[in-house]
């Protein structure tokens, strides 16, 4: 009995020093360069039609009667900045043909010459060159995700770029200039 009871501590020992021996590999293998260990794919599909969340404001929290506002278009930049808006005073020739907009951010009032009423992009709308609009609020592995909240809608970046590249689309995302990657949900095409 006594022999049978040192073999099974031996075992255990032995056992322990095993596990103990793959952990190490385990934990030295996520320093070693050229293993990388892979953050999950966030998998997201884009809106085939615009869903009501608050009264009559879509997916992304945006209203009927908000722009996008700019003092400049994208031209050559990999991306700019847009600001959220109401307008106050329509274009006209007397104004220049600039638009009085109520900064949603800061309250404050401006003149824009550049202003874009937008819906959610379809899958029809992913393709290369295209220019979207993307929320900068929210990100997660690297990619921007949509809002969450009127509240953040309101208060968080939006930005202007151009799809780059479409190949990722079967992971939920795509690249826009300036190497940011966006999930397909959070892309705004203007409308005509």
């Amino acid at each position: 009995m006594h022999i049978m009871n040192r073999s099974a501590k031996q075992i255990a020992l032995r056992l322990a020093v095993l596990a103990l021996a793959a952990f190490s590999i385990v934990l030295a293998a996520c320093s070693i360069p050229g293993i990388v260990i892979k953050a999950p794919d966030v998998n997201v599909t884009p809106n085939e039609t615009t869903t009501t969340t608050t009264g009559n404001a879509d997916a992304h929290f945006i209203q009927p009667d908000d722009y996008f506002v700019t003092d400049e278009l994208l031209g050559d930049r990999e991306w700019i900045y847009v600001e959220l808006a109401k307008m106050i005073t329509p274009a006209t020739p007397e104004t220049k043909n600039q638009a009085q907009f109520l900064m949603i951010q800061g309250g404050s009032t401006a003149w824009k010459k550049y202003w874009m009423r937008t819906r959610i992009a379809t899958n029809a709308d992913i393709t290369l060159g295209k220019q979207v609009i993307i929320y900068e609020g929210n990100s997660q592995n690297d990619i921007y995700l949509p809002p969450t909240s009127n509240q953040s809608t309101r208060t968080e970046n939006w930005f202007l770029a151009r799809i780059v590249d479409s190949s990722e689309t079967f992971r939920g995302y795509v690249m826009v200039g300036g190497g940011y990657k966006v999930a397909l949900n959070n892309l705004r095409v203007v409308v005509q």
